[in-house]
């Protein structure tokens, strides 16, 4: 089941998001919007849904923060009464959101100083929202089920049914694990993948706090990278966040 993460500043919402959600068929995990850099680095979501009273600093600050660890969609709701200084959000298509995915590395991709995907806008209208929502999550499934080649240094790797992984024109062989994390490293190359969210992310249990099983694999799959290719980093530490592709 797809898991849906709704943060919250303290405006009052027009319908219950969590029921609607939930009648779709989504698992929705409630926070507000001071834990969603905790939640997402110690979790795995496959959207977030973020209600917020104005796009100030410090919310762009949280954005920047968030994707460090999450590059999921992130849809944003916004008051409809504004003060007449604000900058207000342009109302994105999911069409047109699509061609903005590239600028997500915390920059404005919404509109005028917004750093989200998409927007709405209070009240909630109940045909938008599940429309967006199902726009995004049918996006997210084409992105992790698609057969396209990934390439970084000299390391190729396959998607979708046939999983192939290839080293300098040599086949490695790796377990199902070691190819999932490698696959979800290649996919998103600046994203940091702390033990939690890559053992929620691959085994798709609640972490419980026991790093050893993803150590190990990590710990593997760098063996197997290094015995092909022993002068090439491929695999790095982020220093108390966690792991992702080199980036020297």
């Amino acid at each position: 089941m797809a898991t849906i993460l709704l943060a919250e500043q303290s405006i009052p919402l027009g319908v219950r998001i969590e029921d609607c959600l939930a009648g779709m068929g989504y698992r929705v995990v409630s926070a507000a919007d001071a834990e969603l850099v905790c939640m997402v680095k110690n979790h795995s979501f496959d959207m977030i849904i973020w209600a917020v009273g104005c796009f100030d600093e410090n919310v762009q600050k949280i954005f920047e923060q968030v994707r460090k660890f999450s590059d999921v969609p992130v849809l944003g709701i916004w008051p409809k009464e504004q003060e007449s200084e604000e900058a207000e959000p342009e109302e994105v298509a999911p069409e047109e959101a699509k061609d903005r995915q590239n600028g997500r590395n915390g920059v404005s991709v919404g509109g005028q100083g917004s750093p989200l995907d998409a927007m709405l806008r209070l009240p909630l209208d109940r045909e938008k929202l599940e429309e967006k929502v199902s726009y995004y999550m049918r996006e997210a499934y084409k992105r992790s089920h698609d057969m396209r080649l990934y390439q970084y240094k000299g390391l190729k790797m396959s998607g979708g049914s046939i999983k192939k992984v290839e080293m300098n024109h040599k086949g490695l062989d790796l377990t199902v694990k070691e190819y999932m994390i490698l696959s979800l490293l290649m996919r998103h190359r600046n994203r940091i993948y702390t033990k939690a969210s890559l053992y929620e992310a691959v085994w798709r249990q609640p972490y419980t706090g026991d790093d050893n099983a993803v150590k190990i694999h990590i710990s593997n799959l760098r063996s197997k990278l290094k015995k092909v290719d022993p002068d090439t980093k491929y695999i790095e530490t982020v220093w108390g966040l966690g792991y992702r592709l080199s980036q020297n």
